[in-house]
């Protein structure tokens, strides 16, 4: 029963230094500049080859990406 207990204790150690190592990481995650300040491109500023907007379709934000791939606002 001692054995168990130690390893036990061993793992509570080492929750000890991982916790706070895990809180700073999320800390500089948050602090980070990231996708939440990314804006879009408008589309006279996206280049051609990216994607052509198919203005007829009755789904929104439709566009052709190649001959065989459409991307839009429904599934």
């Amino acid at each position: 029963m001692t054995e168990n207990f130690v390893k036990i204790l061993k793992k509570l150690k080492a929750l000890k230094f991982l916790v706070p190592v895990l809180i700073i990481l999320a800390i500089l995650f948050c602090l980070t500049p990231g996708y939440e300040r990314a804006m879009p491109v408008p589309p006279e500023q996206r280049l051609l080859t990216w994607a052509q907007p198919l203005p007829d379709s009755k789904i929104g934000n439709f566009y052709k990406l190649s001959d065989d791939i459409y991307r839009g606002d429904r599934p």
